[in-house]
């Protein structure tokens, strides 16, 4: 989908509801605009006056007060969304401001270009001399010393006034990960902005491991999983033992995936992740991925709960439990409020079962993530059809991410035998099927470790995928590795 910033910090065919009736004090929220779909709408009258400016030869009788909008519901099948930045439909500021909130994934309908931060795929592209810098009048009659209001609005207008629009190109561009860059394979003039260096080169040394385990059978309640005769895994894995294994080898931090079902564990390992100091020059623990009890009485209550703290994530099920769930209107309505909140959703299992694509077209606001390579299986026969036809299907959604994990355990698995194979090679098929499928901005690093220790190293799980990447450039390299988690999780530094 592609189209223009319009003066009312909209995108093109995506008209804001009027400040009416419910609306007149507050916007509607982000939830409720996401759920809009095509309609007729009565233009607003800023967007009547820009018509008119574009089209109308300045008379404002000689445009349309009605269009067809086009929904947000709409705009979240695309692939992509790509905004075109004239400089004639927008002002300077403006063009700053949505551009800014969308690669800080700041969302906020009173800005309803904001909302497209949580889209997976945002493209901006701007026509060099319209690009404009911010200036303001300072008239010191109008500014009162003693007043609160007065005083933060001065900070604001002052720090706006220095942004010139060499500065902006350099900056609001240049967020690391922020799809906000002209299209490197379209023909540029003298007048189309290049793309900014800070885009084209990699983000810097982040590696994230979406994927691992940490818990304790020591502590009083012990724990669920693993069981007492597991002998590798039932014992402590904590952090400390993760980031020394992981350092040398360049990773710096993981989003940790709870494996009990037990509510108060997800409390535990958000009191781990507080206590836990990372080495230095690693972020350790970015995230946590919970279990909750969707569809049960007090769930909602217990995602309110989880959702305070910036590193709740979302949560995991399996795809099975989803597949009976979407039936469920409790279940669906839990679902609907990580959606809301901005969680994600992680699903263990096959993708076979249809659950994932019912989902993301019931819910194409709410991040879903595929473990484990949607549980495909690494026989020497190479991909099997259904499971490329799964693949396929739920990649269809935006809204849909894969995780690289598990690898070298599933070839272990269907080869029968205790270590998987460490040939980059082998995994090729499966790994140019899930590419071609996804893309490059939506396919994350997992490790499942400390699982995947059964069949190989960490260095091992490192080595089946890095060449494949590597392979595919610098800028793959940095999606896969650190900015495609963040896409899918949302998690900061």
């Amino acid at each position: 989908m592609q189209g223009g910033q319009g003066d009312i910090k909209h995108w093109a065919f995506n008209d804001p509801i009027r400040r009416e009736g419910n609306y007149k004090d507050a916007p509607p929220s982000p939830a409720e605009y996401r759920a809009l779909s095509a309609r007729m709408v009565d233009l607003h009258l800023v967007m009547l006056a820009q018509n008119a400016r574009a089209s109308g030869g300045g008379n404002i009788t000689m445009v349309p007060t009605q269009a067809i909008a086009v929904g947000p519901l709409q705009t979240w099948k695309a692939e992509q969304v790509s905004i075109w930045q004239a400089g004639t439909q927008d002002n300077p500021l403006g063009q700053q401001l949505t551009a800014l909130m969308i690669s800080k994934r700041l969302v906020d309908s009173a800005v309803p270009m904001s909302l497209l931060a949580d889209h997976p795929n945002v493209q901006f592209n701007y026509f060099r001399g319209g690009l404009g810098s911010c200036a303001v009048e300072m008239h010191e009659e109008n500014v009162h010393p003693t007043c609160t209001r007065c005083d933060a609005s001065l900070d604001v207008r002052q720090r706006m006034a220095t942004i010139s629009r060499r500065e902006f190109m350099a900056g609001s561009l240049g967020v690391a990960g922020a799809c906000v860059a002209a299209r490197a394979d379209e023909p540029r003039g003298p007048d189309v902005a290049a793309k900014p260096a800070a885009l084209a080169e990699p983000a810097g040394p982040t590696v994230i491991d979406t994927h691992t385990h940490f818990y304790d059978p020591t502590r009083p309640q012990g724990v669920p999983w693993p069981g007492k005769g597991d002998a590798l895994l039932y014992r402590p894995v904590l952090p400390v033992e993760w980031e020394k294994l992981v350092a040398p080898l360049g990773v710096t931090g993981t989003i940790v995936v709870e494996a009990s079902p037990l509510v108060e564990d997800n409390q535990w390992l958000l009191d781990l992740a507080a206590a836990h100091k990372p080495r230095p020059g690693m972020q350790g623990i970015v995230g946590i991925v919970g279990r909750l009890p969707l569809g049960e009485s007090g769930c909602d209550g217990l995602i309110a709960r989880f959702a305070k703290n910036r590193l709740f994530r979302g949560i995991r099920v399996n795809a099975q439990s989803l597949f009976a769930g979407l039936d469920d209107n409790a279940y669906l309505a839990d679902l609907e409020r990580f959606s809301e909140l901005g969680l994600t959703l992680d699903v263990n299992g096959s993708p076979m079962n249809g659950a994932f694509d019912r989902l993301a077209r019931r819910l194409p606001g709410l991040r879903i993530v595929v473990e484990h390579m949607g549980s495909g299986r690494f026989a020497e026969s190479g991909p099997e059809e259904a499971w490329r036809d799964a693949i396929a299907t739920a990649a269809r959604h935006p809204n849909v991410f894969l995780k690289v994990s598990a690898l070298i355990e599933s070839a272990a698995h269907a080869a029968g035998r205790p270590n998987g194979r460490t040939d980059a090679a082998f995994y090729e098929p499966w790994l140019e099927c899930v590419w071609e499928a996804f893309g490059m901005k939506r396919l994350c690093f997992g490790s499942n470790w400390p699982v995947s220790a059964r069949a190989g190293s960490y260095a091992d799980v490192l080595g089946i995928v890095r060449p494949f990447f590597a392979a595919k450039g610098r800028e793959a390299e940095r999606w896969f590795f650190a900015d495609a988690s963040r896409a899918a999780y949302r998690w900061s530094d």
